[in-house]
């Protein structure tokens, strides 16, 4: 009884998208052709998954399943994130649907459970359940990324498939260390067993090959090789998604470890910090020469990764809050950025040499293209420039001594200045752009809404910042209370209260 009511009360949205996937597996079976009617079902079950996150009493901390499974107020915010890209990233491949019409629900259905892993990760309360968890969104994301049976895509599918296998072998030996230590893999009982002094060493090792490993997800350092190749190789939407929705899911997971797992193990914020730095300078550099439009929004989502880490080993509520809300402007403007190149994309690829002239040909699209990458370079008005201040912000009041940190952040953003104009300029070049554009009644709602949301998160950020507090506050709680989590709490589940 205990059981069904779990899923009932708390996990009826995961439950919605693994019945989703199962019907797009029998169609699939079924039919290849009725992609239309395959779409309406799609955004019905995703949209439904949606509504019964916004229902979930997240005014709790509630456990279910012995406890390795959280819904909290933190929890939900990241699983609507994930459930809000995914649907954006079923409008965007619209255009691949269309031009490929065979395997519409296989395409689907691997979507479903990518973003299904990612749904149950951020939730995951133990490390089996955050491993399969992990598994079911790597392996998915394999599969989509080489969804296009070409010979260089499968050669950028393998190297991620690679790549992925060395982080998920990092994570475990992290984990094997953990569970040595603590005779267990339930995050309660590895808190209070790394608390004491003489396992300070062992935790602080273990925590790095976790967090690293994880980092995979994330694009950064030391997992970040992958991205370029792959963003530039699959199909446009599918690297849309790798580039927001699995990295949602990276960070719900790590920010959680972080501030609930390894908080007393300071070595990890100095680990997140280097992580951070290496990731925001190599992707800021690597993408000064870059011509391809597509390879360079990997090194830019790199780059942000590395700024949204930064902000995270600083460990203080205010560094939370702005990393939430660096995350949710982060979300929109990729969407805004990939829903124009959808339109851009014939195929052939788009480089700063096709954008030539599309200022003066096509001046809507060329007005939605410099929104977002002049927010994703933070300039003001946008919606990014407010969340990078805030992330500055953050810095500025952890304390004088990190000053020399904040300086070689600004510095770093000030480089991606350079790159992010290359592709504004070459809009406004006299050339006529010979480029062909792809339109959509889908495709637009995505370019329109994001586009729209750039501007006005920008003009009206405030109730998102207030909001963005909200999420951070109600995770700090859930450390402090942390303490009285030992033993049989998990073998009684009961609502915590979180004021």
């Amino acid at each position: 009884m205990e059981f069904a009511a779990d899923i009932k009360n708390l996990m009826m949205p995961e439950i919605i998208l693994f019945v989703g996937a199962l019907l797009l597996c029998f169609i699939g079976i079924l039919t290849d052709k009725a992609y239309k009617r395959v779409f309406s079902i799609v955004v019905l079950m995703l949209g439904l998954s949606f509504l019964m996150c916004l229902q979930l009493d997240t005014d709790t901390v509630s456990m279910a399943f012995g406890g390795s499974f959280l819904i909290s107020k933190f929890t939900v915010f990241f699983k609507e994130l994930i459930l809000a890209g995914t649907i954006s990233t079923i409008f965007l491949s619209d255009k691949y649907i269309k031009q490929n019409q065979k395997s519409v629900a296989e395409f689907y259905m691997l979507l479903f459970v990518a973003a299904l892993g990612g749904m149950i990760l951020v939730s995951s309360r133990d490390f089996i359940t955050m491993f399969v968890a992990l598994e079911t969104l790597s392996i998915s994301s394999y599969i989509l990324s080489g969804f296009i049976k070409e010979k260089n895509s499968q050669e950028a599918t393998l190297k991620y498939l690679v790549t992925g296998c060395v982080a998920s072998a990092v994570i475990l030996y992290g984990v094997s260390l953990l569970y040595g230590m603590s005779g267990s893999l339930r995050f309660d009982v590895i808190f209070a067993a790394i608390k004491s002094a003489s396992m300070f060493n062992i935790a602080a090792l273990s925590g790095t090959l976790v967090i690293s490993g994880l980092c995979f997800k994330l694009a950064t350092i030391p997992f970040y090789n992958w991205a370029p190749d792959v963003y530039e190789k699959s199909p446009l939407a599918v690297s849309a998604f790798l580039s927001t929705v699995s990295k949602v899911a990276g960070f719900g997971i790590i920010i959680r470890l972080v501030s609930e797992l390894f908080n007393g193990i300071w070595i990890l914020y100095l680990v997140l910090g280097l992580i951070a730095l290496v990731s925001m300078a190599i992707g800021n550099l690597l993408g000064l020469c870059e011509e391809n439009v597509k390879r360079l929004m990997a090194y830019s989502s790199i780059a942000h990764a590395g700024y949204i880490l930064a902000v995270l080993a600083l460990g203080s509520t205010l560094s939370l809050s702005s990393a939430v809300f660096y995350i949710i402007t982060y979300l929109l403007m990729n969407f805004a950025a990939w829903s124009c190149l959808e339109v851009l994309d014939n195929g052939d690829g788009v480089t700063t040499e096709s954008l030539k002239g599309l200022a003066y040909k096509r001046p809507v699209l060329a007005f939605c293209m410099v929104s977002a990458f002049a927010s994703l370079a933070g300039l003001p008005i946008f919606v990014g420039f407010f969340s990078k201040f805030y992330l500055f912000q953050a810095i500025v009041f952890a304390g004088f001594l990190l000053y020399p940190f904040l300086c070689f952040v600004l510095l770093n953003s000030l480089i991606a200045l350079y790159y992010y104009f290359k592709v504004i300029r070459a809009m406004f070049d006299e050339q006529e752009s010979e480029q062909t554009v792809f339109w959509s009644k889908r495709l637009a709602v995505v370019l329109v809404f994001s586009t729209v949301m750039v501007l006005l998160t920008g003009i009206f950020s405030s109730p998102v910042i207030t909001y963005s507090q909200q999420i951070a506050q109600s995770q700090m709680p859930a450390v402090i209370q942390y303490e009285a989590i030992k033993g049989t709490y998990f073998d009684n589940p009961r609502p915590i209260s979180v004021r």
